[in-house]
């Protein structure tokens, strides 16, 4: 139902929404930048080699502050581009975790070995 009633509005009124969209973008990218930021911090011990990757992914404050800065010229501009950057630099960031989580199962299998043994 929601998204029905966002689709008509966007339909409607199509300025209206694309300034509510991009506001959203905004409040969107600062809220996950601060959460990938974070969750890299809190988990640095667990993925030792790629909690710098998921601190990466944490630019989307910059591209929060970007939009802002650039208020109201990066309504034009600012879903397509900061939306691809975003996506690619969390895909990679994600790649990157999955590659480094390859070893977290033979690190958990050691320290289960070890706890059995002692």
């Amino acid at each position: 139902m929601l998204a029905i009633l966002i689709g008509a509005f966007l339909i409607w009124l199509p300025l209206a929404g694309l300034v509510t969209l991009t506001i959203a973008l905004a409040i969107f990218f600062a809220v996950h930048g601060v959460v990938q930021i974070l969750t890299s911090l809190a988990h640095r011990r667990l993925f030792a080699r790629s909690w710098p990757w998921m601190a990466i992914s944490g630019v989307a404050v910059l591209l929060a502050g970007i939009i802002i800065a650039g208020w109201p010229g990066s309504v034009a501009w600012a879903l397509g581009l900061l939306i691809g950057i975003s996506l690619f630099i969390s895909g990679l960031a994600l790649a990157m975790t999955a590659i480094a989580c390859r070893t977290v199962n033979d690190v958990s299998e050691a320290a289960a070995s070890v706890r059995s043994a002692t």
